[in-house]
């Protein structure tokens, strides 16, 4: 019935604030004296055009696809330290809450660019699980398809053979991917990725604009798959679209959208439409924010009271 994506109430900061999260949350790594301290301002005018620069390596010392996945470590860490702030009154529980009582979970797929676990927690609370392959519809189940990967996505154990092959540059090693219980996050993810010797590493795509993935990119087309076959699948009547700025590199994502048969709902700012309007003309602005146009979308979408 509706195919969500990236959903933001109560959602990290701004790619332009995630610098200064960063470095104040990993000075080491990330705060004055590290070695992305110089690129600071473009990191804060642009993170993820500044990420494949300075953090991926250029195409003369490009970096070693291990030393990616140990940069990643931090980022996991961070976006795991989001948790929900309200007792289930927060958009992502009450967009679950109507969809349930509507019995349009089992026809409902989600697609999130987050790497954090907002929704997944709001699901926990409610009693309903998550898969995360987006299997066979279920009641009691919300299907998620996390398209870029998500903080609590590790790889199986890495050993020396692995260790080895990602000392290369240009790598990418199907390594597996095992999901983690979204509640308590922070603390099962540091007890599994913050050792000396790392034995897991995040499966997240990079933050840049072509989100590469050096670890289980397998695995991560498996999750994109179903959500692609529900955008353009033609019993879907509505994809709703909520505060994803238009990425032209995304093309795993445009192309669907592009070709999607079904009715497209907007919810975000109006320069974003505009580029989505480009490439599907009957799309649909409901509003800038997800709490100012919740009411009229639960409407839009025949749920509401």
């Amino acid at each position: 019935m509706a195919v969500g994506a990236h959903v933001r109430p109560h959602a990290p900061p701004l790619m332009r604030e995630l610098y200064d999260e960063l470095a104040e949350a990993f000075p080491r790594e990330w705060g004055n004296g590290s070695a992305y301290a110089k690129h600071s301002e473009q990191f804060r005018n642009n993170f993820e055009q500044t990420f494949p620069e300075v953090v991926l390596g250029n195409d003369y010392l490009p970096s070693p696809a291990l030393t990616l996945l140990e940069h990643q470590v931090p980022l996991a860490l961070y976006f795991s330290r989001f948790v929900l702030d309200s007792a289930g009154e927060d958009c992502y529980s009450k967009l679950l809450v109507s969809l349930n009582s509507a019995g349009k979970i089992p026809h409902t797929v989600f697609g999130s660019l987050n790497y954090e676990c907002l929704l997944e927690q709001a699901a926990q609370n409610l009693g309903i699980e998550v898969d995360y392959w987006c299997g066979n519809p279920n009641p009691n189940m919300i299907r998620v398809a996390k398209l870029h990967g998500s903080c609590n996505f590790i790889t199986a154990e890495i050993t020396q053979g692995s260790r080895a092959m990602l000392a290369g540059t240009n790598v990418q090693l199907e390594i597996g991917l095992t999901p983690l219980p979204p509640r308590d996050l922070e603390k099962t993810l540091s007890a599994k990725i913050s050792a000396k010797q790392l034995s897991h590493y995040p499966v997240m795509s990079q933050v840049s604009h072509y989100k590469q993935n050096f670890a289980s990119p397998a695995e991560i087309q498996k999750l994109r798959n179903p959500w692609n076959a529900a955008v353009l699948d033609g019993d879907t009547k509505f994809i709703v679209i909520i505060g994803v700025s238009f990425n032209c590199n995304d093309v795993h994502i445009n192309e669907p959208i592009e070709q999607a048969p079904s009715t497209v709902l907007y919810i975000g700012d109006e320069e974003s439409f505009k580029m989505w309007h480009e490439i599907n003309k009957p799309a649909e602005h409901i509003s800038k924010s997800f709490e100012d146009g919740f009411q009229s979308l639960l409407n839009r979408l025949g749920i509401g009271d």
